[in-house]
């Protein structure tokens, strides 16, 4: 008896870390196998595991995003005459504030201004000669000539002689000067000049723009919308705007104003339709800046699903929906489309469950578990 208590201990001694290590083997492969069962989506029982949501009320807005163009609607022009000559005179620089009737540039009368240049051209020309008279008379006195004799007294009678045309052609000059009159151009609106191109003289230039003259108090977003999103909204919608060239910043507008036409484009794409948008009283994007719009177009309160539970398939639109553990495959209808949700009009009752992210492998009556 003691010989086989013997035995019987060394035999576990020898052999049972063989049947301890036997079960940690056996334990770690049961868990693995577990795991990966639930990481394959299945449950302990086998059915695929999946997530659902709720059908529920709520209000889903549909949203369009568009691009526009802060503008003014007054913004004027000041043109070049037609038909002058003469380069006008500018009276005012870019960034002035300008009032309504204030003159901003003057057009000489031509031929009064072609009278004052042919008197300063005479008068340079008597200048010369009154020089060259001045330039003899230096000569001979450095000659040695006597101041008594005939040819010295000849040569200062005819530099005084000079010197008296030279008077004359320059009281032409200020006569002619003080005798031009000038037409006066006026700001036909108030606000800042934003350009000046500068006028040249010749006829040619005449209807060209040489001024303009914007309301900077009064901007707001102009942008050319398809067809499709015209349709879409309406004058009073709300407007979200942002601008890439002041990050974090943004504000609220309308839709003032929707075209009733659609106007062709000058690239030769579609025909698109000018909407106006308003901007609040302290905006910081200036004249001319690019801007994106976030219209809130339609709007609805009822049933809603996320776009995670749409299954689109070739045969419209689907949902799977849970009902006693078990998938089926449903038809809906939807309605307005928000950025994350869409309304459902049809199909679908409040409450239901529907699963989100199914995976392909479903089939109709199959038993699932959830997540």
């Amino acid at each position: 008896m003691a010989e086989r208590e013997r035995v019987g201990s060394r035999w576990i001694a020898r052999f049972g870390w063989v049947l301890i290590l036997g079960v940690v083997v056996l334990a770690t492969i049961v868990y693995i196998v577990v795991q990966r069962s639930h990481g394959s989506g299945q449950s302990s029982s086998g059915n695929p595991i999946v997530a659902v949501t709720s059908v529920r009320v709520q209000t889903v807005t549909e949203h369009l995003f568009e691009q526009g163009t802060v503008t003014t609607p007054d913004q004027a022009a000041v043109m070049m005459p037609v038909g002058t000559t003469v380069s006008p005179t500018l009276m005012v620089s870019v960034g002035q504030l300008v009032n309504a009737g204030q003159v901003v540039a003057t057009t000489p009368d031509a031929a009064e201004a072609a009278q004052y240049s042919a008197a300063q051209a005479a008068a340079a020309a008597e200048y010369s000669a009154w020089q060259d008279a001045r330039k003899q008379v230096q000569t001979a006195q450095g000659q040695g000539v006597a101041h008594t004799s005939a040819l010295y007294l000849q040569l200062q009678q005819a530099e005084a002689s000079a010197y008296v045309q030279y008077l004359n052609a320059r009281t032409s000059v200020i006569q002619a000067q003080a005798g031009e009159s000038a037409s006066a151009i006026v700001a036909p609106i108030s606000g800042t000049v934003i350009a000046v191109t500068p006028p040249y003289s010749g006829a040619s230039q005449g209807g060209a723009p040489m001024i303009q003259i914007a309301d900077l108090k009064d901007l707001q977003v102009t942008a050319n919308l398809s067809q499709g999103d015209a349709t879409a909204i309406s004058a009073g919608d709300a407007v979200a705007i942002t601008s890439d060239s002041f990050a974090g910043e943004s504000w609220r507008g309308k839709v003032l104003s929707i075209s009733p036409v659609a106007l062709a484009s000058l690239a030769g794409g579609p025909a698109t339709v000018p909407v106006v948008v308003s901007v609040p009283k302290h905006f910081s994007v200036p004249l001319g800046f690019g801007v994106n719009l976030k219209v809130s177009a339609d709007q609805v309160r009822g049933l809603a699903i996320p776009y995670s539970a749409l299954v689109e398939n070739g045969v419209g639109t689907q949902v799977w929906i849970v009902q006693h553990g078990v998938v089926n495959l449903v038809s809906i209808t939807l309605g307005v489309t928000g950025d994350t949700e869409a309304s459902v009009v049809a199909g679908l009752k409040a409450g239901e469950s529907v699963v989100v992210n199914p995976s392909p492998n479903l089939y109709e009556g199959e038993d699932v578990s959830l997540s």
